[in-house]
């Protein structure tokens, strides 16, 4: 395998703006011989349809099309998959448009300098509630953890993998937390281990959340037991 790094999207239902989005970062992809993963997590419209074309047009995209487990899980299999196959750097993205490509290159540039380069979103475009949630949940991991991302869950990240390795091996395969996670263990190594990077965060660029306030309160009731659990195992 030549190719050093993989661009990994996980996809639910993004059928209005996944071509437009894959058209953007297979920029990246021909520009730094890279390849792309589209993991569809059992979406119910015709994603797989779109990312079957797309994977006709593409060379560099391979893509998993599974039954729904859910966007923790997702991106979990796609940091393995990363792994597992020799590539250096995994790149995680979001599929639904709210991200901007000419924001990558800050991170890549700037890999060498460690092993973690995260985007910071300034603001929000996809509204008030989600920065609540997102304040919500920095908070509690500060409480379990006792260190505080700057933003927790930003799907927007460049990771080495040899040293994601060692992180995601404590992330349970059907946590639906993944990045949250991965940012609270990599932080209580020390402020060093992540770079941040102010993004830009853009509104959907077409289908629907997958998490509603209520799903977001039964996630963070069983958020706050799995990172208890988790903390309790690390000792």
């Amino acid at each position: 395998m030549s190719s050093e790094l993989l661009i990994m999207m996980p996809v639910y239902n993004e059928e209005e703006a996944l071509g437009a989005v894959v058209d953007e970062w297979i920029k990246v992809c021909k520009k730094l011989d890279a390849k792309m993963l589209l993991i569809n997590d059992g979406s119910k419209d015709k994603t797989i349809d779109v990312i079957k074309q797309k994977a006709g047009e593409y060379e560099e995209i391979m893509f998993i099309d599974r039954e729904n487990k859910g966007h923790g899980p997702t991106i979990r299999e796609g940091y393995q998959y990363a792994i597992d196959q020799g590539y250096k750097w995994v790149f995680q993205t979001d599929s639904d448009g709210q991200t901007n490509i000419e924001e990558f290159y800050p991170l890549w540039d700037n890999r060498e300098a460690g092993p973690f380069q995260f985007g910071m979103r300034r603001n929000r475009g996809d509204g008030r509630g989600r920065d609540i949630i997102s304040l919500v949940l920095r908070t509690l991991i500060y409480l379990i953890f006792g260190v505080y991302p700057k933003d927790a869950n930003v799907p927007f990240r460049i990771m080495r993998t040899d040293k994601l390795k060692e992180y995601l091996a404590h992330v349970p395969v059907s946590f639906f937390l993944t990045n949250s996670l991965l940012s609270a263990l990599i932080l209580q190594k020390g402020e060093d281990q992540i770079h941040w990077f102010p993004i830009t965060f853009l509104p959907r660029a077409g289908g629907v959340p997958s998490i509603t306030w209520s799903r977001f309160f039964t996630i963070g009731l069983q958020a706050i037991k799995d990172f208890r659990d988790i903390k309790r195992s690390l000792k």
